[in-house]
C-alpha cells in the first residue's frame, strides 16, 4: 500500500502545529504498514530527518505562483491560500498518482490547499471507484472558527477583514467536505462546528486526535511556586492571553502570593507583549528549544484561551508532563475528542467571561493545595494515555483510512 502525503509545511522538524500534524501523519501511515511519500509547499527549517525509508520533497510556490493566488483572493478564494499555492507542487502530485490504486490513500492538509484537492479529484474522476485511491483531507481544525473569533477578539481595524475571511474559509470547508473522501479534525468542538454549517462532513468527518508523547520519565513536582503559560506567542490567541494574564490576574496573584513567579515562554513574543511583561516583573523566554521542558519545570500551567480552533497544545503538553493546569472553558472544549469519558477533573475550568479575581483564587487555591495538584496531574496523565497515545491516533486514522 501506497500513501501520498501533501502537507502545507515541510514536517521536519516540526516546529509549528501543522508540521507536527503532517509528521505524526506521514509515521503514523508507514507504522500502519504504508509505503510514504511526503510532498510539500516550503522547504525545511532545519537540519531534522523524516524516517528511514520515508521520501519527503518540497516544491516551493514561485513568485508567479504568489501573484495567481492574489489574484485567486480577489475573486473569493481565502486569503489563506497564498502562501501554498504551488504549481510546482500540485504537478509533483499529479505525476504521482498514476502509480496509486485501490487500498493506496493521499493525504491532503488543510482547507488552504483546497486548488490543490479539486486538481487531485479532477484528475481521478475518470477512474473507476475500485481503482482510485481514497482522498483523505486533514482540515486539523476548523480555520473559520478560528477566523470568527479573531473577528470578534482582534483589533477593530481588522475585524471587517477577517469577517470576510471566515467567510470565504466556510465555504472552501463546505467544498473540502463535498470534495474528499473523509475529513479529519482534532476535537469535537470543531467537528461539531463543522457540521453545522457543511451537510456532508456528517458521515464523512470524524475527529483523529494529536498524538502526543509521554515524558520520559515521572516527573517531581517543582518545590519552586512557579506558573507557566506557553505557547506560540506570535499566535494572536496567545498573545492576548499572555497580555490579559499578565496584566491583570498577575498581580492579584503576587499580592496574596509574593514568593509565585510567572514564566512565559514561546516563539515570536511581540514587542508589546515582551513590554508588559518587563513591567510586571515576569520572566520571558523566548524562542526556547524545548517547551516541554519549561513545563516540567513549573509548579502549575495555565491555559486563559478565550478564540482560536483546534487543540490548545499547551494543555496536552502540560497533562503529559504531570503538570496541574488552570484553562478558560474555551480551552477545555479544545481537548475533547468527543469520546472521553473522565472520572475525575483533569483541569481547574474557569468558565467564560470569570473576573480576573477568579483566576487568581484558582490559582492560589491550587498552588496552596498540593493533594489536589496531584489529583490533577494524575488525572491529566490518564487522558493523554487514553486519548492522545501512539495507539489511540492510529486505530482513529485507520478508521478514517478504512472509510
Amino acid at each position: 500500500m501506497r500513501a501520498l502525503v501533501l502537507a502545507a509545511r515541510h514536517p521536519w522538524p516540526p516546529l509549528r502545529g501543522d508540521q507536527m500534524r503532517a509528521r505524526d501523519f506521514a509515521s503514523g501511515l508507514q507504522e500502519l504498514g504504508y509505503t510514504v511519500e511526503v510532498l510539500c509547499a516550503e522547504e525545511a527549517l532545519g537540519d531534522a530527518q523524516p524516517p528511514q525509508g520515508m521520501k519527503v520533497a518540497a516544491h516551493a510556490p514561485s513568485t508567479l505562483d504568489r501573484t495567481r493566488a492574489a489574484v485567486e483572493c480577489l475573486g473569493g478564494a481565502p486569503l489563506q491560500s497564498i502562501p501554498f499555492r504551488s504549481s510546482a507542487l500540485e504537478r509533483a502530485a499529479l505525476a504521482r498518482l498514476g502509480d496509486l490504486r485501490n487500498g493506496d490513500v493521499v493525504v491532503i492538509q488543510l482547507a488552504r490547499q483546497l486548488r490543490l484537492l479539486k486538481s487531485v479529484v479532477r484528475a481521478l474522476r475518470g477512474r473507476r471507484q475500485h481503482q482510485r485511491p481514497r482522498v483523505v483531507v486533514d482540515l486539523i481544525d476548523t480555520l473559520s472558527l478560528n477566523f470568527a473569533q479573531r473577528a470578534r477578539l482582534d483589533r477593530w481595524w481588522l475585524r471587517p477583514l477577517w469577517s470576510v475571511e471566515t467567510r470565504r474559509l466556510r465555504r472552501a470547508e463546505v467544498r473540502v467536505t463535498e470534495l474528499a473522501d473523509g475529513v479529519c479534525l482534532v476535537c469535537d468542538r470543531d467537528l461539531q462546528e463543522l457540521r453545522r454549517f457543511a451537510p456532508k462532513a456528517v458521515g464523512k468527518a470524524s475527529v483523529v486526535p494529536l498524538h502526543v508523547v509521554l515524558a520520559e520519565q515521572s516527573r517531581r513536582e517543582s518545590e519552586l511556586m512557579t506558573v507557566a503559560l506557553t505557547g506560540n506567542l506570535g499566535y494572536f490567541v496567545n498573545d492576548l492571553a499572555a497580555q490579559w494574564f499578565a496584566g491583570k490576574v498577575w498581580p492579584l496573584v503576587k499580592q496574596k502570593l509574593p514568593e509565585a513567579e510567572l514564566v512565559v515562554a514561546g516563539a515570536r513574543p511581540g514587542f508589546r507583549l515582551q513590554s508588559l511583561l518587563r513591567s510586571r516583573d515576569v520572566t520571558l523566554v523566548a524562542n526556547p528549544q524545548d517547551l516541554r521542558s519549561i513545563l516540567a519545570g513549573a509548579m502549575v500551567a495555565v491555559a486563559p484561551l478565550f478564540g482560536g480552533a483546534g487543540v490548545p497544545v499547551k494543555v496536552l503538553e502540560a497533562w503529559a508532563e504531570s503538570v496541574p493546569i488552570v484553562a478558560s472553558a474555551w480551552a477545555e472544549a479544545g481537548v475533547a475528542t468527543g469520546t472521553d469519558n473522565r472520572a475525575e477533573p483533569a483541569l481547574v475550568c474557569l468558565p467564560g467571561g470569570s473576573s480576573p479575581q477568579a483566576w487568581a483564587n484558582a490559582i492560589v487555591g491550587l498552588l496552596g493545595d498540593p493533594v489536589r495538584r496531584s489529583a490533577l496531574a494524575q488525572s491529566g496523565l490518564a487522558m493523554v494515555r487514553a486519548e492522545h497515545s501512539q495507539d489511540a491516533f492510529k486505530a482513529a486514522l485507520e478508521r478514517v483510512l478504512e472509510g
